[in-house]
């Protein structure tokens, strides 16, 4: 979606972390509860224009217990 609400500051983290010049990071995991943003998140740090281009390979589990 163009417009979604509550992801800025989650998103914003998850670019902080992975975009330090002295950190290398080869897999990240994203967890929560059904329904809590997950996937919207993952989408707009792929289509985010600073990470463009930086993502190889992203894999979407679900998990049912």
């Amino acid at each position: 979606p163009g417009f979604t609400v509550g992801l800025d500051g989650p998103l914003n983290e998850l670019k902080m972390r992975l975009l330090k010049d002295e950190v290398s990071v080869s897999v990240v995991t994203v967890t929560g509860s059904g329904g809590s943003g997950k996937s919207t998140l993952a989408k707009r740090f792929c289509w985010d224009d600073q990470v463009k281009g930086m993502i190889l390979f992203m894999n979407f589990a679900s998990l049912s217990i």
